[in-house]
């Protein structure tokens, strides 16, 4: 249902692009990473997981893929699309990790200094298999990620970080 609610959204801004007679860029960006990523996506449950220390990062398959673009880098693409682009474009890195990737960089990173195992749970619902777009048109752009998802997964990781230490010790940080 969720892709047939973005294609009917992107034939309704046609038609009315049509009709009011301006040009309408469409994009389809894939999987955000972002510092402040909830737990409901893959990298944002691992982030969070590995943010609390545990022994073991608990995990459904680890050999799925998805296309996957820090948030950064999509403002840059859309701003490119706004300027140069041309109807329908994807929006993502063409890094593809597998699920088992996206742990890799958390865990060899000497400033974290992890040892954690990771259990794969096969009642937990695997999702998509593979996930990936075609952005042959954008890079012909000139559109190039410029983060890698390294340093995206680094800021997720001290973001879910900080959200821990502040839960455990609330009265450490001012709100405004």
């Amino acid at each position: 249902m969720y892709g047939v609610t973005k294609l009917a959204a992107e034939q309704i801004a046609r038609t009315q692009a049509a009709q009011g007679g301006f040009r309408l860029i469409t994009a389809r960006i894939f999987n955000v990473r972002r510092a402040r990523t909830s737990e409901s996506h893959v990298c944002g449950r691992f982030a969070a997981q590995l943010a609390s220390s545990p022994k073991v990062v608990e995990t459904a398959a680890l050999d799925t893929t998805r296309d996957f673009i820090d948030v950064r880098d999509v403002a840059a693409a859309l701003l490119l699309l706004a300027q140069r682009g041309e109807s329908r474009r994807h929006v993502q890195s063409r890094q593809r990790p597998r699920n088992a990737d996206l742990l890799r960089p958390l865990r060899v990173d000497p400033h974290l200094g992890f040892d954690t195992a990771i259990a794969t749970r096969n009642d937990l619902p695997r999702g998509v298999r593979r996930h990936v777009a075609d952005v042959s048109r954008l890079q012909r752009l000139g559109f190039v990620p410029a983060y890698s998802l390294s340093e995206s997964l680094h800021d997720l990781f001290r973001h879910h970080e900080a959200e821990q230490h502040e839960a455990k010790n609330p009265h450490c940080f001012a709100h405004q």
